[in-house]
């Protein structure tokens, strides 16, 4: 028995198309004819012999897969250049079908989702067979239903027998108890799984192996199979034990020749190769006979010989890796029939045709599997099934109040994301467009968590915007088939099935646009494909909850691909790595060369581990990666020029196939230069030029109008929107200027924002119980014997918790955070807050010290505001006053206790000795406040002197530099803003801190309070002098350039985190 071997660099197509013309030819030497034969071009015969005999159809061929059979046909014909009867052209799976269907008859091959039924019905019996437990409903089983199918069929399709399976403990040691049981049940389950296929007349890919081998090794080959003169095995390299028996039979009898590649025909070579020695012991022994180009030489040499050029690309995600296309698929040099690009992550499939295929301007191909999961059909199926998991049932008035309705009542957001896919929301065009955002706009507005689809039709509809009739009409379609057909709590598989065909109908009849998009008549079609074997299942008229049908039928599409057939052989082939067997490419681009996609090999089989494979002579993940291994090396070996492109970056490395590629290169190259030569890719996108300190040449000038707006802002302007200005202008305009804000989802998970107002509610609550005397704080907060959080365990906790039930009372509160109270998230976001609130207290409290000191809350949250004088500039004939604006979270007044008591009857010098402290409220760990140190080093630096030369300065003057250095005028301004209210004539005994709200131990027992004025390095006489010349100069400096007409609006990207995090940053072109 022999093995007829080529090498990587021939073509297997070629030699047997030649093969094959030769045969039915007798005489004919194709090789001495044409120069071209197994160079990979298919040169024709010549003229003078084209009375050749060109009816195949006595001969078969068999490949690996199915792709192989429309090139050799086309090879034939450029070979014959004229019409022939072609042979028989077989995968290896359709030619076991093809002899099964001789000793038992034709038959269908069940489907995956009515196998896991027959599955499910015979192990619900097994009531002692806790392998698995909690399956009692089929959709729990159905995983394990699949994969117990395929691993019935791998057993099948290796021959293996249930005696061997019984005795797989005596193989392992130690075997747990339950895949114990499961495996003295095993042969049970298999045999009635059979039994209720031959039943149904039904049979799977493994069956037909067993009838294929059974058929083939009980009668004479030559008897049975009288189709054929023939049969050509190419390009099969593994073969399991069925397949063997298949084989093995037709080569002793004659029937049939085995042809292979290799890479190497050096005899010590191949046979140091573990895939070549395993494909000799399956056809036991045979001998390997090397087709070289001189026939049997004592230094074989491949048909073809030449060098293949390796060039190798590294990327750090998916779109910098595709940039590598536009290097190796150069438009103008691309010849798309010589050409593959070889894609091991199918994820990588439609980045790539969107950037890549729309580049070079070229036709494609496609053959390979892209998962049903990343379709827009699927991702709309499950934002119904979320919208139908999230309904409440709610009493209608609708009928009366002697006969109320019970109506069903969606949550607002998973409505909102519904109606809002590609799919519904073009139905009726820009008229459904507007009506849908006007709903989700007046849903937002109204702050619903739960909403009805009565109520939008009969409310939300009827706003001007929407008012249209077709539009109202389309929506209320969209409520029928998207939402009440799927309302019925009880359901079967048919009907079910039968609402997403009406929606899949809907969508390709009204929406046009939704199968523009690419690839989309392909998901239609393999969408309507599962959804009629859902609804022609065995189990299709079995009554289930609405959840059990929605999850069976997703389960069913996580594990479903769509099969690219690739017919045309025209333009540039797109392909998976399993694809490309038996073919030959001059050019090949294979992407996601990285490791665990290439290759790409599940490791762990509950059912089949490694141990138990092996005992089985089954393979293992081992012999698969080789498979995988040999088909990669086949591909890139056999081509002239192989570009290999990965992604490297800290969570994904370059496959090991590759780095075994690049040490064999080093090894024969004696030079460790390859890594030199790796072209990295990246982006280089320059979208503006920046100049120092971060601004840019993007910028927006200030028209007339623009100034209006900015006069008017300035009658009442909020120290948040002028620090917005300092941190980007270019944030400022978007923000305040034309008031550009983010899309308020409803629904949205309690974020910061939120968080922060309940925070703030629960403090004031708090602090006015103190300012009422409500509260005797010192309770909260003297230890004794038992320790000395022992009084704040046993007053303030209650006093928090009373306070939060009365805030959770709130409607206006409620409202105003859009949260569900009884919400798990509300709850730990509640629970946190007390926590840091209980901690933040405390240490709050302590920071007085209430022997020497006595403390007043003067106010809490409290508006204030004042005018504030800007000197006149070259824009203005005479000063300018505008008015500042803040809300102060609270306002202390503390005093020494000892110096009142000296001087109780000298009220003057006591109020002398009263400071006023005011606090702002921060729930994060980077306080944003002046930093008065650096201020004045700055204005030591640039005025030699000291202290005294600050009275000739007129502020900070660059914006930059205010960033840097002031950072937040926050603090200053609340106490300009007391300082005016209350004239106290001076900034002497006020004081301005941040108060942060945080559970970091870093912060200490005074930490937690980020003082304006550190009263230990700046005396209270400078403070008038910081105040009145640097800081508020600075401010006035500030507000004359947001009103200077000639300074336009520009971004400021000095810190790249913050840009990150902006929503603006893609309006104003921030480079990433």
């Amino acid at each position: 028995m022999n093995i007829y071997a080529l090498s990587y660099k021939d073509f297997l197509l070629e030699y047997i198309a030649d093969k094959l013309i030769e045969d039915i030819n007798p005489g004919l030497n194709v090789n001495n004819r044409d120069n071209n034969v197994g160079n990979g071009r298919s040169g024709s015969i010549d003229n003078g012999l084209k009375g050749l005999n060109k009816d195949f159809s006595k001969y078969a061929v068999v490949f690996p897969g199915k792709r192989p059979a429309l090139y050799l046909r086309s090879i034939l014909a450029n070979k014959l250049e004229s019409p022939y009867y072609p042979p028989a052209i077989f995968s290896l799976s359709e030619f076991i079908k093809f002899i099964a269907e001789k000793s038992s008859g034709s038959k269908a091959e069940i489907n995956a989702i009515n196998a896991s039924w027959f599955l499910y019905n015979i192990v619900k019996d097994e009531t002692d067979l806790k392998f698995f437990k909690d399956t009692d409903k089929f959709e729990d089983f159905f995983l394990w239903g699949m994969q117990l199918f395929n691993t019935i069929n791998e057993l099948d399709a290796g021959s293996v027998n249930n005696e061997s399976i019984s005795r797989v403990e005596s193989y392992i040691a130690a075997i747990p108890e339950n895949m114990s049981k499961f495996y003295n049940y095993l042969p049970v389950i298999r045999h009635k799984f059979h039994e209720k296929l031959r039943e149904e007349n039904l049979t799977t890919a493994g069956l037909n192996y067993i009838e294929a081998s059974k058929f083939l090794n009980n009668n004479a080959p030559k008897s049975v199979i009288n189709e054929f003169e023939k049969i050509y095995f190419a390009g099969l390299i593994f073969l399991n034990r069925a397949e063997s028996d298949v084989i093995k039979p037709l080569i002793k009898n004659g029937i049939a020749e085995f042809y292979t590649q290799i890479e190497s025909l050096k005899e010590e070579e191949y046979l140091k190769d573990n895939i070549v020695v395993n494909l000799k012991k399956s056809l036991d022994k045979a001998e390997i006979v090397c087709i070289t180009k001189m026939g049997a030489a004592e230094t074989p040499t491949p048909i073809n010989e030449y060098d293949t050029s390796l060039f190798f690309y590294e990327g750090f995600d998916t779109h910098s890796e595709l940039l590598a296309g536009n290097e190796i698929f150069d438009e103008n040099k691309l010849d798309p029939q010589k050409n593959a690009v070889v894609l091991p992550d199918s994820n990588t499939l439609l980045p790539f045709l969107y950037h890549i295929m729309d580049y070079i301007d070229a036709g494609c191909n496609i053959t390979m599997g892209y998962p049903l999961k990343r379709t827009p059909l699927y991702s709309l199926i499950e934002l119904i099934y979320k919208a139908q998991m999230s309904v409440q049932s709610k009493i209608s008035a609708r009928g009366g109040f002697a006969n109320p309705k019970i109506e069903p009542e969606y949550q607002a957001k998973d409505y909102i994301n519904l109606v809002k896919h590609p799919y519904i929301k073009t139905l009726g065009g820009i008229k459904t467009i507007s009506a849908i955002n006007n709903i989700e706009n007046l849903i937002v507005k109204n702050g619903d968590i739960f909403i009805s689809l009565n109520e939008i039709e009969n409310n939300y509809l009827i706003n001007k915007n929407a008012a249209d009739a077709s539009a109202a009409n389309i929506i209320k379609t969209v409520h029928e088939y998207f939402f009440k057909n799927f309302e019925d709590n009880k359901t079967t598989a048919k009907d079910f099935a039968s609402n997403l065909i009406k929606i899949v109908n809907l969508i390709t009849k009204e929406n046009n646009d939704a199968l523009k998009y690419k690839l989309s008549p392909e998901f239609t079609k393999k969408m309507i494909e599962a959804v009629n074997l859902f609804k022609d299942s065995y189990f299709n008229n079995e009554p289930a909850s609405k959840k059990s049908v929605f999850r069976l039928f997703k389960y069913y599409m996580d594990n479903e691909s769509i099969a690219f057939n690739g017919i045309p052989l025209k333009g540039l082939q797109i392909m998976g790595i399993l694809e490309t067997r038996v073919l030959k490419f001059d050019r090949v681009a294979i992407f996601d060369a990285n490791e665990d996609v290439l290759p790409q090999v599940k490791k762990f089989d509950p059912f089949l581990p490694y141990l138990v494979r092996k005992s089985l002579g089954l393979f293992t993940y081992n012999d698969y990666e080789a498979l995988y291994r040999y088909h990669f090396r086949r591909l890139v070996f056999g081509s002239r020029e192989a570009h290999i492109v990965y992604i490297k970056n800290d969570k994904r490395i370059r496959s090991r196939l590759i780095e075994e590629i690049i040490w064999d290169e080093e090894k024969k190259t004696k030079k460790l230069d390859i890594e030199d030569k790796v072209n990295h890719l990246g982006f280089k996108t320059i979208i503006f030029q920046e100049s120092q300190g971060g601004e840019s040449d993007f910028e927006i000038k200030k028209s007339d109008e623009v100034l209006k707006i900015l006069g008017d802002l300035m009658k009442k302007i909020s120290v948040s929107a002028i620090d917005t200005y300092i941190n980007c202008p270019m944030q400022f305009y978007y923000r305040y200027i034309i008031r550009l804000e983010e899309i308020k989802e409803q629904g949205k998970r309690i974020g910061a924002d939120k968080t922060g107002i309940f925070i703030h509610s629960i403090l004031k609550k708090f602090y006015e119980g103190i300012k009422e005397n409500r509260y005797n704080f010192k309770q909260f907060i003297e230890g004794n014997n038992y320790g000395a959080d022992y009084n704040a365990d046993r007053y303030l906790e209650p006093a928090l918790d009373n306070i939060l039930d009365n805030i959770i009372e709130s409607p206006d509160m409620l409202k105003e955070l859009e949260v569900d109270i009884d919400n798990g998230e509300f709850f730990l976001v509640k629970e946190t807050a007390k926590k840091l609130l209980y901690n933040f207290i405390k240490k709050d409290l302590r920071s007085y010290d209430w022997n020497k000191t006595c403390m007043e809350i003067l106010d809490l949250e409290t508006k204030k505001e004042a005018e504030f004088i800007i000197a006149g500039g070259k824009q203005w004939e005479k000063t300018k006053t505008i008015k500042l604006y803040g809300i102060i979270d609270r306002i202390d007044m503390y005093k020494d206790i000892y110096k009142s008591r000296e001087n109780n009857e000298r009220n003057q010098e006591i109020k002398e000795n009263e400071n006023i402290l005011i606090i702002d409220y921060k729930t994060g760990r980077s306080p944003v406040k002046p930093d008065i140190e650096k201020i004045l080093e700055y204005k030591c630096n640039s005025r030699s002197g000291l202290a005294g030369d600050i009275s000739a300065i007129s502020g900070i003057p660059d914006r930059s530099k205010v960033k840097e250095l002031i950072k937040s005028f926050q603090l200053p301004v609340y106490l300009y803003l007391y300082k005016s209210e209350h004239n106290t004539g001076g900034y002497k005994n006020l004081n301005a801190c941040i108060n942060l709200i945080t559970l970091d131990k870093k912060t200490g027992s005074r930490g937690h309070r980020q003082y304006l004025f550190d009263k230990e390095k700046i005396n209270s006489a400078d403070k008038d002098e910081i105040m009145e010349k640097i800081i508020l100069p600075s401010l006035k400096n500030i507000i004359e350039e947001m009103l200077d007409k000639e300074k336009p609006f520009i971004p400021d990207n000095s810190d790249i985190k913050t840009c990150e995090y902006c929503s603006y940053s893609l309006l104003c072109n921030k480079a990433s």
